[in-house]
């Protein structure tokens, strides 16, 4: 019987996983476009197979891993003592299911959260107020044409009021329209800014900002503002669109003010996780960092027991991807991954084959289809990429199940 041997094997596939992050790490660089989830997801890859071929070589050089539980069960001696053994293991994976996986897993969760407040595209100092009712902006509902006007009012939640975002649609072209925006007090009689702005900056389907000197005394006003074009002709224009939020109001205050003493630092604290829990991506992708628990518990306490052939865990990760991909409309590659890593544990629980996966990314090829028939481009883009994050999995299933047929043949010879 020939022993198939594992350790060249995973050597070639980590050296080669290696180069492969080499040379999309210097694509990402040039600027080709490689999206980073999969450079991380192959890092990540990476590091595991190389503790693999460590532990492997340790074996190899007569290193025994029971000397650590040897160890770790001396240090126990004390409770040992205490509880009777047969009692003691039942304690102890008690504690570890009940306690210690779920305040790892909280505690992952809370990471998560503080990673993601501390790495918003807008400063920590600024406040946001989102416009998700289109039904505060009037006038022209398609292409902005010269002469025409759309315009709209909110009402200030705050000071120091410095700029607004409102959402173009460029029509998949470079326009060469001139946009005016103006914004002032409601029934004031002079406009408190204006400014022209070159539409061929425009993103689609993006927020574009309009900044102007901060009104420090803001909060509580109604204020109005006006976008006009001066070119637009068919063809050659740009037109509000979705998705919501419409528009946004931002707000700036004082990093000084804010580091002044304790009580401004704790009531802007408060202020700011008010502000991005009232933004709907950002408490969206909080629900998805805290997922783990409830598949945990899922996991541990109900499927296991009850619910082993319903698939509910994939049901639960298939919801979580659909909040992610239609909700939030920025990708979050923490979410992301941590999604993927969940349904790789489903997988691996539920004993799903490759087939599975297949018909994941197939619904998610339909769900694509539902959302680009309401016109929203932005939800099927991101749930586009879980066609091919479906595929891949099913690759990899399929290696692994090649992968051992050839271990079984080589045992066999």
């Amino acid at each position: 019987m020939m022993k198939f041997n594992w350790f060249p094997f995973l050597k070639k596939i980590t050296a080669s996983l290696f180069i492969l992050i080499l040379l999309m790490t210097l694509v990402n660089k040039i600027g080709f476009g490689m999206n980073l989830i999969n450079l991380r997801l192959f890092s990540i890859i990476t590091v595991f197979l190389i503790l693999i071929l460590v532990f492997i070589k340790l074996k190899n050089l007569s290193f025994d891993p029971k000397l650590i539980r040897d160890f770790i069960e001396n240090k126990l001696f004390i409770v040992s003592a205490i509880i009777p053994r047969h009692r003691t293991n039942l304690v102890f994976r008690r504690f570890f299911d009940w306690l210690v996986i779920p305040l790892f897993l909280i505690i992952l969760g809370l990471g998560l959260f503080l990673n993601n407040v501390l790495h918003q595209k807008e400063p920590f100092s600024v406040l946001v107020q989102t416009q998700n009712k289109s039904a505060f902006l009037y006038g022209k509902s398609g292409e902005i044409l010269a002469g025409e006007k759309v315009w709209g009012e909110f009402k200030a939640i705050e000071d120091n009021l410095g700029m607004m975002t409102i959402r173009f649609t460029n029509l998949n072209r470079i326009n060469s329209d001139v946009l005016v925006f103006r914004i002032k007090e409601k029934w004031g009689e002079d406009w408190y800014y204006e400014n022209e702005y070159k539409v061929d900056q425009f993103q689609n389907y993006q927020l574009f900002p309009f900044g102007f000197p901060l009104i420090p005394d803001s909060k509580d006003k109604i204020y109005q503002f006006e976008i006009q074009s001066t070119k637009g002709v068919v063809g050659d224009a740009v037109a509000l669109s979705g998705p919501l939020p419409i528009f946004e109001a931002k707000y700036q205050f004082s990093k000084d003010k804010i580091l002044s003493n304790q009580h401004e630092k704790l009531l802007f604290v408060h202020k700011k996780l008010l502000n991005l829990m009232s933004n709907r991506d950002f408490s969206v992708t909080t629900i998805i960092f805290f997922f783990p628990l409830p598949f945990y518990l899922l996991w541990s306490f109900l499927t296991k027991k009850y619910f082993a052939k319903a698939y509910i865990l994939a049901y639960f990760v298939i919801l979580g991807i659909l909040l992610d991909g239609i909700l939030v409309h920025q990708i979050n590659n923490q979410a992301t991954l941590l999604l993927i890593c969940l349904w790789a544990l489903t997988l691996i629980f539920h004993k799903m084959n490759y087939k599975f996966s297949v018909f994941a990314s197939f619904f998610c090829l339909f769900v694509c289809f539902l959302l680009l028939l309401f016109d929203n481009n932005i939800a099927a883009a991101k749930i586009a990429n879980w066609i091919y994050f479906f595929l891949v999995i099913a690759m990899i299933q399929l290696f692994f199940v090649y992968l051992g047929e050839k271990i079984k043949y080589a045992k066999t010879e």
